[in-house]
């Protein structure tokens, strides 16, 4: 019976895309550098264990239905996360811009009226 779950399990397309999903989110989120393969462990052993318990406790359970709907899960997490990646990013790369000073792609006003003021207070000192 194990061999048979193992088996099955392997063939989860859903739940691996889940499990992947999941780490991006979160390297996104601080998972430190180096972790990732020990959170897919985790996650893939957590959800070895609930097939398993599903195939004892409630073996009329339709686990291909649920794989269906976890590569579902995957996909809108995939979608949310790269929409929240996207909304951060363009004031990153405008900061990185700004303060390399490349001319006119890197023009910050905040900055020039900044650079201003400490040349006005280097000038009373």
């Amino acid at each position: 019976m194990l061999q048979e779950l193992i088996v099955q399990f392997g063939t989860l397309a859903g739940v691996a895309a889940l499990v992947a999903a999941l780490v991006n989110v979160a390297k996104v989120f601080g998972l430190p550098d180096g972790s990732a393969p020990k959170l897919s462990a985790g996650l893939s052993l957590a959800a070895f264990a609930v097939l398993v318990g599903l195939k004892v406790f409630a073996p009329d359970v339709d686990v291909l239905a649920l794989d269906a709907q976890a590569a579902d899960f995957a996909v809108a997490a995939l979608y949310i996360l790269g929409f929240i990646v996207q909304m951060g990013l363009p004031s990153r790369v405008h900061s990185f811009l700004s303060n390399s000073l490349v001319p006119i792609i890197g023009k910050s006003h905040t900055i020039d009226e900044w650079d201003s003021n400490l040349a006005d207070f280097r000038a009373v000192r």
